[in-house]
């Protein structure tokens, strides 16, 4: 009897060693909580959907073209004895040239802009002290009809600044031919130019203000 339940309990540990020892079902493994399962092959859960960070499209911006003038030079002088010309159009389409020389400011008359008839007469003459030397016109028409030049005055030839002393003064005309002198518009020696006001360029600003 007793042999016989030696043998029953000897087969028995045999059979559950055997169990411990047989592959798992698929079944099986699926039931296998997943703390048992060695960290390295535990995936990453995939998430459900990415979103994408959004496309900023970046535009430049145009690259302005390079202006290109074109000159060709007229043949010929307009005004044989002249410099500094300033070119101011008439009303009836005419332009007339002010230029200066040792005389003074001169004009010249034009239909087409080329070929010029020297007007007689001097429009501005050069005084004394700042106005011994004039020239430099320049001229804008006036409300009233009359038009008012601005030119530079010099108390020398000497071309530089520091060799003499430019000031800015107006002329007033009806006619654009006839001019009586109005006085000193800048003075150079006490606006800090240092003694060198020239070569005016005046406009009149929409407000009817003049800038030179």
């Amino acid at each position: 009897m007793k042999k016989r339940f030696a043998v029953l309990m000897s087969l028995i540990i045999i059979s559950l060693f055997i169990l411990s020892c047989a592959p798992q079902t698929p079944e099986a493994a699926e039931e296998t909580p997943a703390e048992d399962i060695p960290a390295e092959v535990v995936e990453e859960p995939v998430p459900a959907e990415i979103t994408a960070e959004p496309i900023v499209e970046i535009k430049e911006e145009p690259v302005a073209g390079t202006l290109s003038f074109s000159w060709e030079k007229d043949g010929g002088s307009r005004v044989a004895d002249g410099s500094v010309p300033f070119v101011h159009g008439l009303k009836d389409r005419r332009v007339r040239l002010y230029y200066c020389n040792s005389k003074g400011i001169l004009s010249a008359i034009s239909k087409d802009g080329l070929v010029f008839t020297e007007e007689q007469g001097i429009r501005i003459s050069p005084g004394t002290g700042f106005e011994s030397i004039i020239c430099d016109p320049t001229i804008v028409d006036l409300p009233d009809g009359k038009m008012r030049m601005y030119y530079k005055g010099a108390d020398s030839q000497n071309p530089g600044p520091g060799q003499s002393i430019h000031k800015i003064y107006s002329a007033i005309s009806s006619d654009g031919l006839a001019f009586k002198k109005e006085g000193l518009r800048i003075d150079s020696e006490t606006n800090g130019d240092n003694g060198w006001a020239s070569v005016p360029d005046a406009i009149i600003l929409p407000d009817g203000r003049v800038r030179i």
